[in-house]
């Protein structure tokens, strides 16, 4: 069980990976067009969620990483029941 407190970050890394498969096989039995700013937007929040929760990065880029959460978490939020296209 030590193994799995000290390699938490392990799950955050594969959420990215996740998210984009699970955005291309929605998306290809779609006749729509997917938004691709609404995936790029989940993808850094994704992204950063890893940074951010990462013992091995340091300081600076944690506290970037946890700004940029932040910030794509509450476009998400407010923005997301919004069409762009």
């Amino acid at each position: 069980m030590n193994w799995l407190k000290e390699h938490v970050y392990i799950a955050a890394w594969l959420s990215p990976v996740i998210a984009i498969a699970i955005a291309l096989v929605k998306g290809r039995g779609q006749s729509e067009r997917t938004s691709t700013f609404w995936l790029v937007v989940d993808l850094a929040f994704l992204s950063s969620l890893a940074v951010a929760f990462n013992p091995y990065f340091d300081d600076k880029a944690r506290n970037f990483a946890e700004f940029a959460c932040m910030f794509s978490f509450g476009a998400i939020l407010f923005g997301k029941h919004r069409s762009l296209d």
